[in-house]
């Protein structure tokens, strides 16, 4: 479940951090039916990516064959210095290995960690804390306290579990991401409060008129340029802006305002039936 539904306050394990590892961490401990919180203070995953490959077992064991398709099959890595001196090569053998896929993929982190997100949210083991700062700490005899805060709220509360595991070592949204713009163009410091992101070309997203503007306002949304990677798989989706929500990624993937505009209001009308459910 996502943070914006009911949730419980007592687990059997805490992950601070919902990048890859922490992700990929809560993902296993609920299959094995273990009951998780995983506690993030940006309610959108960072779009920068920092990790790069994934391989045959870790496919087999988080569950990612639908996913496979869209993965890059990679052949080996190798790592050039100075004066185009070989640093490193690491050839992989072709074909299946013994766990049914291939030896080593290349994938696009944000929309990896999103996909992650989306399987956490959809079992009732799991609740995502997401745009909640873990603040405190405290050991007792036979579990462990967390106090959060609610960064748009200001809110607190205690959330205990039996184990805390500290997946946030990376920080990376205000650091190595673009800076992001709220609705009126302000420049934000991260993406506090904002459940929505519209990540593209600039010129894009400077053509939408008041409306679109507003219903993103609405939305709690923010915009990211787009960049490095995302610049190269926005192309090769025939996009140049992207609509990309905490738990599913890519809700829609445009090209010119008016497919953004139609796409913005898609995405408010279908958010206001959820709310008024």
């Amino acid at each position: 479940m996502t943070a914006d539904s009911a949730h419980r306050d007592d687990y059997d394990v805490i992950v601070v951090g919902a990048g890859t590892i922490g992700l990929i961490l809560g993902r296993l401990l609920t299959v094995q039916d273990v009951r998780v919180a995983v506690i993030d203070p940006s309610g959108i995953d960072c779009q920068q990516p920092r990790a790069s490959h994934i391989d045959d077992e870790c496919m087999q064991t988080i569950g990612l064959a639908d996913q496979e398709p869209d993965y890059l099959v990679m052949s080996g890595v190798e790592v050039w210095g100075d004066s185009d001196r070989m640093l490193m090569s690491w050839e992989l053998s072709p074909g299946q290995t013994d766990q049914g896929w291939q030896s080593d993929y290349q994938f696009f982190q944000p929309g990896f960690e999103a996909i992650l997100r989306g399987k956490l949210a959809q079992t009732e083991l799991a609740d995502l804390w997401l745009g909640w700062q873990a603040t405190d700490i405290e050991r007792h005899t036979a579990q462990v306290s967390i106090n959060v805060q609610d960064r748009v709220t200001g809110i607190s509360q205690v959330v205990r579990g039996g184990y805390v595991v500290g997946c946030d070592g990376s920080r990376s949204v205000g650091l190595l991401s673009p800076q992001p713009r709220a609705a009126d163009g302000t420049l934000l410091n991260d993406l506090v409060g904002y459940r929505f992101a519209g990540v593209g070309s600039q010129v894009t997203v400077d053509a939408v008129d008041d409306a679109v503007r507003q219903a993103w306002r609405e939305l709690g949304a923010v915009t990211v340029p787009d960049f490095g990677a995302t610049t190269l798989w926005l192309a090769d989706a025939l996009a140049d802006a992207a609509l990309i929500r905490p738990d599913r990624y890519v809700f829609a993937a445009t090209h010119g305002p008016e497919q953004l505009a139609q796409a913005t209001a898609l995405l408010r009308t279908q958010t206001t039936q959820k709310e008024t459910v």
